[in-house]
């Protein structure tokens, strides 16, 4: 068996301290107390001086620009919604936006109302909020511009490190490590800042989608058309009066209905009465007149 080299343990617990923060606190992990696999007879100021060596490398320095992520809602309102859906939509195309999501509610037969929420490359986010402005009458305007640069350099630095750290352990797996206790708890330090790596990776992506691409929330209302109250009234009573002679018609109609089904029993019954007096008064005849 290979000599166990008495960096290695060292190494591996000033790993566990610099790449032992997650994205969900801020302050490191404490460094593992207790011995791994075949490594614990290791020094202790071998360890010291493994964990100043590896701090001395310090943070990778992250050169970005300002990292905003900006949203607005605006309030309008339109005399008819589908030229202004078909104008903005034709905006979009032209500023490289897309329609993210869209809630209509309709009064009357057409649309009343409309929630818009609209993403458009950052960069031309302006000019789309200008454009609306200057398209439709603007009841309310809020515009919100967040910084996001230390969150970003943050998750940037820390991913650059996790990477070092990744690389570190690979380098032990293949040249430093003695036993399969040692192989195993490398392993698993490895697949923790794997872990580590994709979360602050997942967080990168949230926030480049945010600060690439602005996001503006339109809540859209459409005007009531003006009729004149005279003519609404004599509209009215047209429609009232036709509808009330309609239902006249209807419940006569409905009223001969019933009382002829009423009547057709009795009118069975005085048939066959009417029949029998007949006979019998013709009867009352022939015998008068044969006497």
């Amino acid at each position: 068996m290979r000599p166990r080299p008495s960096f290695a343990l060292a190494f591996l617990f000033t790993l566990s301290a610099c790449g032992g923060v997650t994205l969900d606190s801020m302050a490191p992990e404490p460094p593992m107390s207790g011995p791994v696999g075949g490594f614990a007879d290791q020094d202790k100021g071998e360890m010291e001086r493994g964990a100043r060596a590896v701090a001395a490398e310090g943070e990778p320095a992250v050169n970005v620009g300002r990292k905003l992520i900006r949203t607005g809602e605006i309030s309008v309102a339109v005399d008819d919604y589908a030229p202004f859906d078909e104008a903005l939509g034709a905006k979009l195309a032209e500023v490289g936006g897309f329609l993210a999501d869209t809630d209509l509610g309709h009064v009357s037969g057409r649309v009343g109302w409309a929630t818009l929420v609209v993403r458009v490359p950052a960069d031309r986010f302006d000019e789309l909020v200008g454009w609306t402005e200057s398209r439709v009458e603007v009841e309310r305007l809020d515009i919100d511009t967040a910084d996001v640069t230390e969150q970003w350099v943050d998750i940037e630095s820390r991913i650059a490190n996790w990477r070092q750290t990744e690389e570190r352990l690979l380098g032990l797996l293949r040249t430093e490590t003695a036993d399969l206790d040692d192989v195993l708890a490398v392993e698993r330090e490895l697949a923790r800042v794997r872990g580590d790596i994709e979360q602050a990776e997942g967080r990168m992506r949230v926030l480049s989608d945010r600060v690439s691409l602005a996001t503006l929330t339109l809540r859209v209302s459409v005007r009531s058309p003006y009729t004149s109250e005279v003519e609404k009234a004599f509209v009215a009573r047209i429609a009232d009066t036709f509808s009330g002679s309609m239902a006249a018609m209807v419940t006569v109609a409905e009223g001969t209905l019933l009382a002829a089904v009423a009547l057709a029993p009795w009118l069975v019954v005085l048939g066959i009465f009417v029949a029998v007096l007949i006979r019998f008064i013709r009867s009352i005849r022939r015998r008068r007149a044969t006497a």
